[in-house]
């Protein structure tokens, strides 16, 4: 249960682990998000990505994944790991949590799948054992935080130019306008306008409102930016050590964006040290 994984979770991590309580909601995230991250834009790609999903995401088996023996039962399974991703995903308001696949004859790391439902897959040397508690914490709270819907898109490779494409062709859906982003942009708004009729009323009410505020297209390249920030100022909340966080940004394969290494790790601290860390 809940308890339970949160009292693991207290026990594994450390006494001094300031513990969530319970999910973000809208207030503390908003505390999180760097002010530069547009609100209004946040709000759009959730709806953008469960439209488009379908149409983007690949098959588990594509993955090397069998997704009836490789699956992990987040609820009863018993790997520290599989522990820590129920507290994280239920902290960062990921419920249900994504799917969560276990390839236990390659050392993978830790990966988010692009299928539909939404899963991550943990190579054997996740399984083999979680070295360093706080470090994994914010690992795995950094990549949780790519899967929440905002971040969707772009966590699962789509880069800024695509992503722009895809704002686009909503602002070109929702003004009446043909294509303006060729057969990429077509294609979009094709499955916008199959979408669930709350699906469409909710994007063009949101569409609405950024086109009240903002004359132009968001700058994608800049908000994935933002968004790279965001996730590490999540995956600092719950490892809450910032040596660990930052050693893991220097070491991290490839970030999402091209913002340099100290930029990133400048955001962490300018974050670590303000009023809105808590």
């Amino acid at each position: 249960g809940d308890v339970e994984s949160d009292d693991f979770y207290q026990t594994y991590i450390g006494r001094n682990l300031k513990l969530a309580k319970g999910a973000f909601y809208p207030e503390l995230l908003d505390k999180v998000y760097p002010r530069k991250q547009n609100r209004v834009v946040n709000a759009i790609m959730p709806h953008l990505a469960v439209v488009l999903r379908p149409m983007l995401a690949g098959n588990a088996k594509d993955f090397g994944v069998n997704p009836k023996t490789d699956r992990i039962d987040v609820n009863s399974d018993r790997f520290i790991i599989t522990q820590m991703y129920r507290y994280v995903t239920k902290t960062l308001g990921l419920q249900p949590a994504p799917l969560l696949y276990a390839r236990r004859d390659h050392p993978l790391g830790l990966r988010i799948l692009n299928v539909d439902p939404p899963a991550l897959l943990l190579g054997s040397d996740i399984i083999a054992g979680v070295k360093d508690d706080r470090e994994m914490a914010f690992r795995l709270t950094k990549l949780v935080a790519w899967m929440r819907p905002e971040h969707y898109l772009a966590a699962i490779g789509n880069t800024p130019g695509q992503l722009q494409v895809m704002f686009v062709s909503a602002l070109d859906w929702v003004n009446g306008r043909k294509p303006t982003a060729g057969r990429d942009g077509a294609a979009v708004i094709k499955a916008l306008k199959a979408a669930p009729s709350q699906s469409r009323m909710q994007l063009q009410t949101l569409v609405g409102t950024y086109q009240r505020h903002a004359s132009e297209p968001p700058d994608m390249a800049q908000w994935v930016t933002q968004a790279e920030h965001a996730t590490s100022r999540f995956g600092l909340v719950l490892c809450n050590e910032f040596g660990k966080a930052a050693d893991f940004i220097k070491r991290e394969p490839a970030a999402m964006t091209a913002a340099t290494l100290e930029q990133r790790i400048v955001d962490l601290v300018e974050y670590g040290a303000s009023e809105d860390y808590f």
